[in-house]
This record gives C-alpha cells, sequence and structure tokens, in this order.
C-alpha cells in the first residue's frame, strides 16, 4: 500500500504522522509492504524541516519514507494532484478540532482534499489542538 502523508509540520499534522507510524506497526493497513510518501507544501525553506522532522519519527519507528516538497499557495491542488502523479492509496492528514457551533470553513486542507481527493482520505484529528 502506498500512502501519502501530507504534513505542514504542526500538531494536526504530527497527530496524523503518529497515527500513521501506528497502523504500519501494528498491520492496521492492508498488505505487507507500505510506501509511505511525506508531502510537504510550502512556500518557504520550512518546508524541509516539515520533511526532516517527519522522517526522522517515522525512521525511530523503522519505517522508512520518501520526501517530496512542493512550493505554492494552493495546499489542497498540491495535496490532490501528488496523490494521483504519486498513484497513492491513501492519503493522510491532520485538522484541527472544530469549535462546536463553528461552520466550514471553505478554504480549509483537510476539507478540501476530502472534496476532491481520486482515494480514500483518512484525516486525523489533533486532540491538543484547538
Amino acid at each position: 500500500m502506498k500512502v501519502l502523508l501530507a504534513t505542514d509540520g504542526n500538531g494536526p499534522a504530527e497527530a496524523a504522522l503518529i497515527h500513521l507510524a501506528r497502523l504500519v506497526r501494528s498491520g492496521g493497513l492492508p498488505g505487507t509492504h507500505h510506501e509511505i510518501v511525506v508531502l510537504t507544501v510550502s512556500e518557504t525553506s520550512a518546508g524541509i524541516s516539515h520533511i526532516a522532522r517527519a522522517k526522522e519519527l517515522l525512521a525511530r519507528e523503522g519505517i522508512t519514507a520518501r520526501a517530496l516538497w512542493r512550493v505554492g499557495a494552493d495546499p489542497v491542488n498540491l495535496i490532490v494532484a501528488t496523490a494521483q502523479d504519486e498513484h497513492v492509496d491513501l492519503v493522510v492528514l491532520g485538522c484541527r478540532p472544530r469549535l462546536v457551533g463553528a461552520s466550514d470553513k471553505p478554504g480549509s486542507v483537510s476539507d478540501g482534499v476530502l472534496r476532491r481527493s481520486p482515494v480514500p482520505v483518512l484525516v486525523v484529528r489533533d486532540q491538543l489542538a484547538g
């Protein structure tokens, strides 16, 4: 199974990273071979540190990953395009919990990826953010 982990280095992205590592270790993903692609979308060099952190945490769990850094202002389009280009089976990303009564945010990355992804999307809610 080929998995695209989209990260921007924030708390929800780290929660998604940790959850993905647990799924791989526990056998919670289909198949026995898992290819992890770590993607960061950033207009600055901060993307490099996001990738390094994600690969380091996965390596500690014995999981190897390939890194991609995309530059652009539209993370939804870049995540969806990368999912298609890389022929992934699953996209994993984090999100912040919404406040009770808050309306949907049309610009939310996780919402946009959920609506537009050609493959299943696992959205991991960061319990500590908010």
